[in-house]
């Protein structure tokens, strides 16, 4: 059986609406309030170690503790057998883009029998091990 054929051809996708979202003034107030609040956090605490993937979410925070503490932020890629060296590329990218101090602090999960048994609980071994391994430089 052969597969149909379209009669009429594919257009590319194009956008709902090219016009921004709107924005609530009162929302980008809150949001510039959480952030003002988090910032003077950051900044009492003198300085500021970052578990930093590279992603979006550490991303922020290390921006942020660069903002807060300057030179004292410190962002901490763990890495260990199973972490894809484009992660880690990104993450010394993304740090370099920020002007974040940087630094890998590796480890072996395969050296833990634990997470070679593969249980349930595996994320909770691994952020176990990435945690310990990222305290010794706090």
């Amino acid at each position: 059986m052969n597969a149909p054929v379209l009669e009429t051809p594919v257009s590319p996708i194009t956008p709902v609406s090219a016009d921004p979202i709107p924005i609530d003034p009162a929302d980008l107030a809150a949001l510039d309030a959480a952030v003002a609040r988090l910032l003077a956090d950051l900044a009492a605490r003198g300085s500021v170690l970052v578990a930093f993937s590279g992603g979006v979410d550490s991303g922020v925070v290390a921006a942020l503790a660069r903002q807060a503490v300057g030179e004292r932020a410190l962002a901490v890629t763990a890495a260990a057998e199973t972490l894809a060296g484009a992660e880690l590329d990104q993450a010394r990218r993304l740090a370099a883009e920020i002007g974040i101090r940087h630094e890998v602090v590796t480890y072996s999960e395969l050296a833990d029998p634990e997470y070679v048994r593969n249980p349930r609980h595996r994320c909770f071994v691994c952020q176990g091990m990435r945690m310990d391994a990222m305290a010794a430089l706090a």
